[in-house]
Order: structure tokens, then C-alpha cells, then sequence
């Protein structure tokens, strides 16, 4: 189980690199010393729930944000283990490098190993494709 002031700690070099603010701006804005505010960050110290109240007002986050570990937002598709997608009425196959959503948009590469090896560009958008495709070395 991990212990909620490494959870705290993570959750304030996460937010205060989103915002892009400096140790020494958060500090002043949070009325607390530089060098509380990088105990708090390197996982020391006893925060009292004013502190890390004030560092929420500094960070412009919610309390609850500094008590939730992070999430990895990056998701890894391995060579072969993406959704295969076979063409009905041509004769390639093709493996999807990115996940998404129903509906969203995104552009995708994926290889197509027979008649000969092309790159395909994919933007898929609610079910339609929409393919464009360059013989290897091309620009695409």
C-alpha cells in the first residue's frame, strides 16, 4: 500500500509542473517556505491540512487531486498486439498502433505484410475509414 504523503508528494511535482509555476512561486503564493514546500515534494515532512490546503489554492486544483496517484495516461501497443483489421475486398491486413474512443479522431500507422510491405495512414472517425497509402520510401 502506498503511503499517502508519497501519494501527496507525486500529485504536487505533478501539478506544479503542469502549471509551470517554480518551487519558489508556489511556496509564495502558498505562504510557506521554499524549503517546506521541497520537503512536501521529495516525500518528507507532516503537512497540516492548512498547508496543503493553501497549496491547492496555489496550484488551482481540488483537495481530492492531492490525494489521487497518478494515472499513466500513456497506453503501449506492441508490434503485433494491436486490433488486427483484415480488408474485405482488398488483400492487405493492417494492426492499429493507437487505441481510441468510439467517435474519436485519431491517425494511426499500421503495416500491411502482404503483397509487398506499404505504410498506411488510417484517421478513423465512427466506423469510417479513410486510407491513404505510399509504397515504402514514400513521404508518407
Amino acid at each position: 500500500m502506498t503511503q499517502p504523503i508519497s501519494v501527496i508528494a507525486k500529485s504536487l511535482v505533478r501539478e506544479r509542473a503542469r502549471t509551470g509555476l517554480s518551487l519558489a512561486e508556489v511556496a509564495r503564493r502558498a505562504g510557506i517556505a521554499k524549503s517546506t514546500l521541497s520537503q512536501l515534494e521529495s516525500g518528507n515532512g507532516n503537512p497540516s491540512l492548512e498547508t496543503l490546503w493553501s497549496l491547492c489554492v496555489a496550484l488551482d486544483i481540488p483537495f481530492a487531486r492531492l490525494l489521487e496517484p497518478q494515472v499513466n495516461k500513456t497506453q503501449v501497443i506492441r508490434r503485433g498486439e494491436g486490433t488486427k483489421v483484415v480488408a474485405e475486398q482488398a488483400n492487405y491486413q493492417a494492426i492499429l498502433l493507437a487505441a481510441c474512443p468510439p467517435g474519436a479522431r485519431r491517425t494511426s500507422i499500421c503495416c500491411s505484410p502482404s503483397p509487398a510491405p506499404t505504410a498506411f495512414r488510417i484517421r478513423i472517425r465512427q466506423a469510417r475509414w479513410n486510407i491513404l497509402s505510399s509504397p515504402r520510401g514514400g513521404r508518407e
